[in-house]
């Protein structure tokens, strides 16, 4: 990004008026956000994985 588009983000970001009924809500956003950037990594853990081996008994013909 250029400098210029950085500081108008910063500018308008800074020109946002937050009441009190959105505050609230602003800051459960980010929370949220921080939440997942910081469980996201550990979520690999819980993968399974991609080959398995299953082993079934064997079935004898004579209890058919």
């Amino acid at each position: 990004m250029k400098r210029a588009t950085v500081r108008e983000i910063a500018t308008a970001i800074s020109a946002l008026r937050i009441s009190r009924s959105t505050r609230p809500a602003l800051w459960v956003t980010i929370g949220g956000l921080i939440f997942l950037a910081t469980a996201q990594p550990t979520a690999f853990g819980l993968e399974f994985p991609m080959t398995t081996r299953l082993a079934l008994p064997l079935i004898s013909e004579s209890k058919n």
